[in-house]
């Protein structure tokens, strides 16, 4: 009995999970025009902390970033392609991007390789941490 009542808090706790990873927060940049750079997806508190614009098709892809004066600032933020149905292609990857101050400005470089949908996701585990 008490083993049964384990599984089934075990396996509350699982659909609880499942469905804040479902419900999580996202936002689309759409690419700039021309066609040279892809869209990006901010996942999770990267959607409401960061935003990108001005993105150019320099070393691979640079973009103006900022954070918003009360975001808690990632220590790393991590980026993957996806293909157009959702998958990842290639390996997870290191955004470059500066220590900024919350409410400051800077630019990102995005080493991406085949301008399929770039997805970001960050890391919250102390304060910021080069990516070289």
């Amino acid at each position: 009995m008490r083993a049964q009542k384990r599984t089934i808090s075990h396996i509350r706790i699982m659909l609880a999970l499942m469905g804040a990873l479902a419900g999580q927060q996202q936002r689309t940049i759409p690419p700039p025009p021309g066609g040279m750079c892809p869209p990006i997806i901010l996942q999770g508190k990267l959607a409401s902390s960061m935003q990108i614009s001005d993105c150019k098709a320099i070393s691979g892809m640079t973009c103006r970033i900022s954070f918003n004066k009360d975001a808690v600032l990632p220590s790393r933020i991590f980026l993957r392609e996806v293909d157009e149905m959702k998958h990842p292609v290639g390996r997870k990857r290191l955004l470059i991007y500066p220590d900024l101050k919350p409410g400051e400005r800077g630019w990102a470089t995005f080493r991406i390789g085949r301008g399929m949908t770039v997805v970001l996701t960050g890391e919250w585990k102390g304060p910021w941490k080069s990516a070289y």
